[in-house]
């Protein structure tokens, strides 16, 4: 039995290959307003496009032009979109499929003690006085029924305040294990390493794969891995921007700010190739990302084309040329 809308193995299929006619350079507004009608068909249309959207290989399978111009174009015949189909299955279907058992995401996401979605935050007052803070898409359990409590972050990003009189916590995560002690600290889990940031107090870090421990004292930041270090640098300010719902950048490349907004605002933020390497700098309101976006347009020379309402090309804006 299907429930809470969880979307079945047809919904998931249907879903990427929306995906891949969305990322055609030709997409029609007949094929926007199509999918916007399947997707608003039922819930479970919706819930299947939410977690295809975490699969971005999809993405990156079906971004090739030509393909996009196969399954789009209205002078082929229906033959050569079900050729297309066809050769994408292992690409496109397959990753439905992993989606379907939830085989490609975190282990322990959809059983997690707490956990936001995009765009949302949680705060929580623990047991033994300890606070802890969930930024957007983050997913913890909560262990503290010993005299050594522990924290397992499977995703995303928090803000934790242990008391002073509290047991010792221990962090566990995919890079390592944190130690922190009396500590006011936030940790991120990115793709390819873990960062740390010490406002107060004192953490050992152990690496999953290192055998000597990193230490971290309060106004310092670091990157680590499995393997080890990666980088140490001060603090620059006394708590994470994201805490007051904010996003303040000083030269940051349009590319990772996008990738930031992103973050908080469900669908698919594409910058095209054509654009150079423009620079970000401002104080941004992240509880308004779509205000973000419209604030970038009046700062920077682009505009946003709205493929969808789920998919938007950032391109250079010819009217300025």
């Amino acid at each position: 039995m299907n429930t809470d809308n969880q979307p079945n193995q047809q919904a998931l299929d249907q879903a990427c290959v929306w995906m891949a006619r969305l990322w055609a350079d030709d997409v029609s507004e007949q094929d926007r307003r199509a999918f916007s009608q399947w997707h608003d068909a039922s819930p479970e249309h919706a819930a299947a496009w939410q977690r295809t959207l975490k699969l971005q290989s999809c993405f990156q399978r079906v971004s090739d032009p030509v393909a996009g111009y196969q399954i789009l174009s209205r002078r082929r015949t229906p033959p050569s979109r079900r050729r297309f189909l066809t050769g994408c299955a292992v690409g496109i279907l397959g990753l439905s499929g992993l989606a379907a058992t939830d085989q490609y995401l975190p282990a322990g996401l959809s059983g997690a003690d707490v956990q936001t979605r995009r765009g949302e935050w949680q705060e929580h007052q623990l047991a033994d006085g300890s606070r802890l803070v969930l930024n957007t898409e983050t997913s913890v359990d909560i262990h503290a029924r010993s005299q050594l409590q522990q924290l397992q972050l499977y995703q995303g990003e928090f803000w934790m305040e242990t008391a002073v009189e509290a047991n010792p916590w221990r962090i566990r995560q995919r890079d390592g294990r944190l130690y922190p002690e009396a500590a006011h600290f936030s940790v991120r889990q990115h793709e390819q390493f873990t960062s740390v940031a010490l406002y107060q107090g004192e953490m050992a870090i152990a690496p999953a794969l290192h055998s000597q421990p990193l230490h971290l004292s309060a106004g310092q930041q670091l990157r680590f891995d499995q393997t080890g270090l990666l980088d140490l640098q001060p603090l620059t300010d006394r708590s994470p921007d994201w805490l007051s719902r904010r996003l303040a950048v000083t030269d940051m490349s349009l590319s990772h700010f996008i990738d930031e907004v992103s973050r908080y605002r469900r669908g698919l933020i594409r910058v095209s190739n054509d654009l150079p390497d423009l620079q970000v700098s401002g104080v941004f309101s992240l509880q308004h990302p779509e205000r973000i976006l419209q604030q970038l347009t009046e700062i920077l020379p682009i505009r946003m084309r709205y493929l969808s309402r789920y998919y938007i090309l950032i391109e250079p804006d010819t009217r300025l040329s």
